[in-house]
């Protein structure tokens, strides 16, 4: 098609007014025909002739994001055209405008071109810091490939896979983890340990790299910690059929006690850590495997900042991956990770494996202890959170060794 053929990566940067051709921007609930006629005929998309009758927006069905509003676009033409039928829009709620709402729309204009391999096709990015807005316009994966959701391959948790998602032609889930990993390795080899990147304010964690912005990491934590002890109420009154395990909850009790502030800048500002360029909320909803290479299409990069890599490994294992599948098999995949990173240049005298293997074995259920906690806040069903309780339980009794807490660093900053 038209779209296949001509669509590369591209990024149009427009200047948001308020006309009836000009880009939407929260609140807004319709799309103008002429803008978006206009962006697809500067991607030379479409021809100089040819236009957007209609564009609809709908609603993305099985859309969880938290930090923005996720629509689709359905596109008619006037007269024949072989441009794309739909789009995917993502922009800033009117009402959910956080401090860090502008991250996902600098990641593509900052990053764009290094990542593109990785990415699906954008066609405008618009990010704006004062505001705390952003809008993003990208081509519907589904549309445009031959694929499926990479959750859809590892099982979709508990939620169910729907019919016709999946068939034999996909290779097995250990062997889409290693494509993960290896995937992560590159961007991770680029960025290792790159100061320059502490002076990119609008990514994730850089404040705290840089010793700043305590009360809105303390204010994640507590909030977390808040939920938790709401959890803890239901249970102990006996309430739904959750089941907790008592060695997690003990970690999770002493994990909350043992960390602060001061921990987290011991951890951060320690040189035997590395830190690189993370996705920040790696799992496999926020992936789509393509059927012809490269594989991957990643997106939701809301959460993109500074931290150890390793987090970001072990959080899809503990999200997606049944134990019954990783056990006695990740640590095979994280090996191939650290051989990617070396080959790509990364030092292994300064990062043995051993290294390696410690931060995978730690940081993630840093960052899982957190997660875990604050769902508590948004009603997940019991099967739900069962479901997130074994996950998290099984990669700590495999990889927690005799720790009884972890120091809590790693938080999704809500408001």
């Amino acid at each position: 098609s038209g779209l296949v053929r001509n669509l590369g990566f591209f990024v149009i940067r427009i200047a948001m007014s308020h006309g009836s051709c000009d880009a939407p921007r929260p609140g807004d609930t319709e799309v103008s025909a002429e803008w978006i006629s206009n962006v697809l005929r500067e991607n030379k998309i479409i021809g100089a002739e040819e236009s957007v009758r209609e564009a609809v927006v709908t609603d993305l069905k099985g859309n969880r994001g938290l930090t923005g509003a996720i629509s689709k676009l359905v596109l008619t033409y006037a007269g024949d055209c072989a441009g794309p039928t739909s789009m995917i829009l993502k922009m800033t709620t009117e009402g959910n405008r956080k401090s860090d709402s502008a991250r996902e729309g600098m990641f593509y204009q900052n990053f764009q071109e290094e990542f593109s391999a990785y990415l699906p096709q954008v066609l405008y990015s618009h990010a704006d810091m004062s505001e705390r807005t952003s809008v993003i316009l990208m081509s519907n994966l589904k549309e445009t490939n031959k694929g499926t959701d990479v959750n859809f391959l590892f099982g979709n948790q508990i939620w169910g896979v729907p019919d016709g998602a999946v068939d034999d032609s996909y290779p097995d889930q250990l062997a889409v983890l290693e494509e993960m990993f290896l995937a992560a390795a590159e961007w991770n080899a680029k960025y290792w340990n790159d100061e320059s990147l502490k002076q990119q304010k609008w990514l994730k964690s850089v404040p705290w790299y840089n010793g700043e912005d305590q009360q809105r990491w303390e204010h994640a934590i507590q909030r977390s910690k808040d939920a938790w002890i709401k959890c803890k109420s239901k249970l102990d009154a006996g309430e739904g059929s959750f089941t907790m395990n008592e060695k997690l909850r003990k970690i999770i009790d002493l994990s909350f006690d043992n960390s602060s502030w001061e921990a987290l800048q011991d951890h951060l500002q320690s040189t035997d850590v590395p830190f690189t360029l993370c996705h920040g909320d790696f799992h496999a909803a926020n992936m789509f495997f393509n059927k012809e290479k490269p594989h991957l299409r990643i997106y939701d990069w809301s959460e993109i900042g500074l931290w150890e890599p390793c987090a970001d490994l072990g959080q899809t294992v503990i999200s997606d991956i049944r134990p019954s599948v990783w056990l006695d098999e990740d640590v095979k995949i994280l090996r191939k990770y650290w051989e990617k990173l070396i080959e790509l240049g990364v030092s292994a005298d300064e990062f043995p494996f051993e290294k390696c293997l410690e931060g995978y074995q730690r940081a993630p259920i840093e960052r899982w202890i957190w997660v875990f906690c604050i769902l508590f806040n948004y009603g997940l069903p019991d099967c739900a959170t069962q479901y997130f309780h074994d996950q998290l339980l099984a990669f700590v009794e495999k990889h927690g060794g005799d720790r009884e807490f972890y120091v809590l660093k790693p938080v999704v900053a809500l408001s």
